[in-house]
């Protein structure tokens, strides 16, 4: 199996402290808690794709309502997930959404697949 390229920086012991805290909510280690974070940062910093996505696709308003018709096996499913996470099924739903769609993972710890 290839190795992929790794990254290595010095933070000071307070940074650390608070990335260990960070690491522990989310149920993550620390490389992919910094992986995820790199991937948001360069995701966000793209702006050529970004522009071309404007030209190609009607972005509408940020807020935009999207509906979507459901199997009753897999509106039981969101609901259960949204529960267990404590928060709504259409903000879940939105979440998950997005972060499929940006290939982020802003839901740590999920260990069933979307």
């Amino acid at each position: 199996m290839a190795h992929n390229p790794c990254i290595q920086c010095r933070v000071t012991p307070e940074v650390k402290s608070r990335l260990a805290v960070l690491t522990q909510k989310h149920h993550v280690t620390e490389s992919v808690l910094l992986k995820q974070m790199v991937e948001v940062i360069l995701l966000q910093s793209t702006g050529v794709i970004e522009a071309q996505l404007a030209h190609s696709v009607d972005t509408g308003p940020h807020d935009a309502w999207v509906y979507a018709k459901l199997r009753p096996e897999d509106h039981v499913l969101l609901r259960e997930r949204a529960a267990g996470r404590g928060m709504p099924t259409a903000t879940y739903a939105s979440i998950a959404l997005r972060a499929r769609l940006r290939r982020v993972s802003p839901l740590p710890g999920v260990r069933a697949p979307l």
